[in-house]
């Protein structure tokens, strides 16, 4: 495995890692745990995968997901943030898991062609800056899997009605050009079969789930 040093990204950076790690664990309502091993019960991680958290940020699902391959796979978080990469590697140390975390964009992914069995996303690709970088993320995804490998992106949506519609709408403002709704058709263009979607936890977390097919 190889890949490369930091790079610019197009999208987003969070430099304030302590305060957003609290924060989104605040968002989970004390649930975060049990979140995290949703994402990887749909995305069927197991013993000897080898995982790809595109934008893991604090390093949380990573660490989840480190526990969970085991001694023989491997499970790796990249994100364009110095300050997010050292706390999760300090909660990875602090933990005694080997996670690997690498300073990298997802548009321009630093990893071999065809390493991963698995690679995820959790409330990122949001932040990425219209459908353009949007495409390139999801075309580095399918780069980096196997033929075979899954692909799991969660994002936000707004539900319909309920108490959660007015939060979820102050939430989708930032969201920039796109909704979850457009992250299929990204999939099939990218080389992904075709891919079901449904709630991820929480009702205004979905996720889009798909399978590299042959290039």
């Amino acid at each position: 495995m190889s890949y490369q040093g930091e790079q610019l990204t197009e999208g987003k950076t969070i430099r304030w890692a302590r305060r957003y790690d609290l924060g989104v664990e605040a968002m989970y309502f004390g649930r975060g745990d049990r979140y995290r091993q949703r994402v990887l019960d749909l995305a069927e991680v197991k013993t000897g995968d080898n995982v790809l958290d595109m934008g893991c940020g604090p390093g949380r699902l990573v660490l989840a997901a480190c526990a969970r391959v085991g001694q023989s796979g491997e499970a790796y978080g990249i994100d364009p943030s110095a300050e997010m990469l050292a706390l999760a590697r300090h909660k990875a140390a602090r933990a005694g898991l080997p996670a690997r975390f690498v300073q990298g964009v997802a548009e321009s992914l630093p990893f071999d062609d065809g390493y991963f069995d698995v690679v995820t996303s959790s409330l990122v690709i949001h932040h990425l800056p219209g459908y353009d970088v949007k495409r390139k993320a999801f075309s580095e995804m399918r780069r980096v899997l196997k033929d075979g490998g899954r692909v799991l992106v969660v994002d936000f949506t707004v539900p319909e009605s309920g108490l959660l519609r007015p939060i979820a709408r102050l939430i989708a403002v930032h969201m920039d050009a796109t909704n979850i709704d457009d992250y299929p058709g990204f999939m099939e263009s990218a080389g992904f079969a075709p891919s079901d979607m449904g709630e991820a936890g929480f009702k205004v977390f979905r996720y889009v789930r798909g399978l590299a097919g042959k290039p």
